[in-house]
């Protein structure tokens, strides 16, 4: 169809990818509603890129529960990345983010890379677009991502993945409705009537698009999926069951799927579908011309026809190198118990591996739904990782709540080890939660369990648990003595379990800090090594983190702020957000303590103001900007209001009193 109304907009992507040219990269953001035309703004700007362009194409697609990295995986096949191997040798995503950034700046040309539909991105995607945003300035790549703004949730995530990006290295391009004159120009030739035609869709440029294609004289079809199923109607029978055989998958499909899910011959009747306008060939392949009209045409299957036609989609693919998200896909849509059985547990480590972590919550979720028949003890780890990934993205309520099936279970089974375990577990989830009151009650109980097995990593990880909770309830002896029991059990000597060992040398360190500042300084020395030796990245943060507090606390302030600048640069660079926001809300406390209040004020609100940053991590921030608000006589209820939450289930020293001042 005629591309109308969109000269502008195709100027400001020349334009930005002339800048790009020039080295200086830029992310553009092509938003708008369903329908509106982001795709075909991009095709339209196509034609007018340069030959020497190198241009990447990837997209999300609505797999229900989305493929990790999936635009990643279309880059590597361009490219002919080995992108399994790259994993695997970097050993976590973001090794394998440094890699992807050095292999695009070791091209000579200037790079185009195309990520469409961000709005069913999984987190190690946007994980991955932050990670380049953050490094496109100085760079000749241009970055244009297209999302849905009427999909307000997916939209609003993709803008908190922008969060902490330069402003200066991104834009937004939105895409409006045609205007009257713009669907004039597109409706009159096909005879139709403007009024009722712009009445009817408003100016969405896909439901004009349709009611043109239809050739609708009479009366207009309200809706777009009407428009869809009024010329899938007009149909042979057979060549709508193609049709649907094709709208199962929301990827780009070939001849041979097709045939394989309907089982028989469908050259003729694709070849229909693509006359009509149904479908758009593409190199052999077939996908629909919009997304909107692939779920109209897939929703008005009956439930025998998608569960038969996804039931032979999963025996094609399960022969075939896929990712293991689309087969949860169809085995879910099939009803497939076995298959659901083994391939949602896996398809959540897969994601899990990568940063993806929402998404491997949804296919343990769906693991769980299909579940009923599974033995206890499977049905029990299931929990327990929906608690680990639910815990990641903040979800703690829902992680405890889960931890807590997983032990009544354990318990009912007898499984000591497991339910000692999850009792610790609990306790942490409890802390982070913010019910110091649980948090102990649970952390006591797991060692008193654990305590009847012999020397295990669980009980090891029990005392080192029980002594970061003494260290932040400012008891250092009881911290020393469950710090030194689980050093004692980690070390090299018994169980060598180097990651429990750098937790509890951290703990120990920073609650005897005013006791022996030099003891201490050698423990968290030592932490620090043993997590970048084994690169536990986390423990590395952690040691920032406590060592500039200790700093604080023994009025080092040149060692204090050297420390947390060096801890929030390798945050940055790692994008450990959660550790850097928290380090940073530090930092402004000690800039308030120095009379550096512009410098305090403009740290504290970037961490307060970041909606991505869960409640403990903004508390240090909080308080320091809450003083600081009552030296120069400003308004602070607001904080104070968010400050008291954490008092009300359990007090700590290091929180109470400042909190009191």
């Amino acid at each position: 169809m005629q591309v109308v109304e969109r000269e502008p907009l195709i100027a400001s992507l020349e334009s930005l990818l002339d800048g790009a040219a020039r080295g200086h990269g830029k992310v553009a953001i092509v938003s708008g509603e369903a329908g509106v035309g982001k795709s075909t703004l991009l095709a339209a700007f196509r034609p007018t890129i340069a030959d020497d362009v190198l241009i990447m194409d990837g997209a999300c697609e609505n797999f229900g529960v989305a493929e990790p990295l999936g635009p990643l995986y279309d880059f590597a096949r361009q490219m002919g990345w080995n992108l399994a191997a790259m994993l695997e040798e970097a050993g976590g995503f973001i090794a394998l983010f440094f890699e992807i950034v050095r292999l695009l700046d070791a091209c000579s040309e200037t790079i185009l890379i195309c990520v469409e539909d961000a709005h069913w991105a999984d987190d190690a995607t946007l994980n991955l677009i932050r990670y380049l945003s953050r490094r496109i300035d100085r760079s000749r790549l241009l970055l244009i991502i297209t999302v849905r703004s009427d999909d307000t949730p997916a939209y609003d995530r993709l803008m908190r993945a922008m969060d902490g990006v330069p402003v200066g290295n991104w834009c937004e391009v939105v895409v409006p409705r045609l205007t009257k004159d713009g669907v004039t120009t597109l409706v009159e030739p096909a005879g139709l009537d403007v009024d009722a035609v712009f009445s009817a869709t408003g100016g969405n440029p896909f439901f004009v698009s349709q009611l043109v294609k239809s050739r609708v004289i009479g009366e207009i079809p309200s809706s777009v999926r009407h428009a869809v199923l009024e010329r899938v109607a007009s149909l042979p029978p057979g060549t709508r069951e193609v049709l649907i055989a094709a709208s199962i998958s929301p990827e780009e499909i070939s001849e041979e799927f097709v045939a394989a899910v309907v089982g028989r011959t469908v050259t003729q009747a694709l070849s229909t579908c693509r006359d009509v306008g149904l479908l758009v060939e593409h190199g052999g392949r077939y996908r629909f011309q919009h997304e909107l009209g692939r779920q109209a045409i897939e929703q008005s299957a009956t439930i025998l026809e998608r569960k038969a036609f996804n039931s032979r989609a999963l025996a094609y693919l399960s022969a075939r190198k896929v990712s293991i998200s689309k087969l949860v896909h169809h085995a879910k849509e099939a009803n497939d118990l076995p298959a659901i059985h083994t391939l949602a547990p896996d398809a959540a480590k897969q994601a899990s591996a990568v940063g993806a972590h929402r998404q491997a919550l949804r296919h343990l979720e769906v693991a769980v739904a299909f579940s009923d028949d599974l033995d206890e003890l499977s049905r029990a780890n299931l929990f327990a990782a929906v608690a680990f990934e639910s815990h990641l993205v903040g979800l703690m309520e829902r992680a405890i709540a889960a931890q807590l099936k997983a032990l009544n279970i354990y318990r009912n089974r007898g499984n000591v080890l497991k339910e000692g375990d999850s009792l610790r577990w609990l306790s942490r989830l409890s802390y982070l939660a913010g019910n110091r009151n649980d948090a102990d009650r649970y952390g006591t109980l797991a060692i008193e369990f654990l305590e009847r097995l012999s020397a295990t990593p669980e009980l090891a990880m029990a005392y080192s648990n029980a002594a970061q909770l003494a260290m932040l309830a400012s008891d250092a002896e009881t911290a020393e003595d469950m710090g030194r029991r689980a050093i004692a059990l980690a070390g090299p000597a018994m169980l060598n379990c180097p990651d429990i060992l750098c937790h509890a040398l951290n703990n120990v360190a920073t609650a005897t800090c005013r006791r022996d500042p030099g003891r201490a300084r050698s423990m968290l020395g030592e932490s620090l090594e043993i997590a970048l030796d084994h690169d536990y990245q986390e423990h590395a943060a952690r040691f920032y983190t406590n060592r500039g507090w200790v700093e604080m606390r023994l009025f080092a302030a040149d060692a204090a702020e050297a420390i947390l600048r060096r801890g929030i640069a390798y945050c940055v660079e790692r994008d450990l957000d959660t550790w850097r926001d928290y380090m940073r809300g530090e930092l402004a406390e000690l800039f308030l303590l120095l009379g550096r209040w512009d410098e305090a004020a403009a740290l504290a609100s970037s961490v307060i103001d970041n909606s991505n940053a869960a409640p403990l991590v903004r508390y240090p921030a909080a308080i320091t900007m809450a003083v600081l608000k009552t030296r120069r006589g400003q308004d602070v209820d607001h904080l104070l209001d968010f400050l008291a939450r954490f008092h009300k289930n359990g007090r700590e020293l290091q929180r109470l009193a400042p909190y009191a001042d």
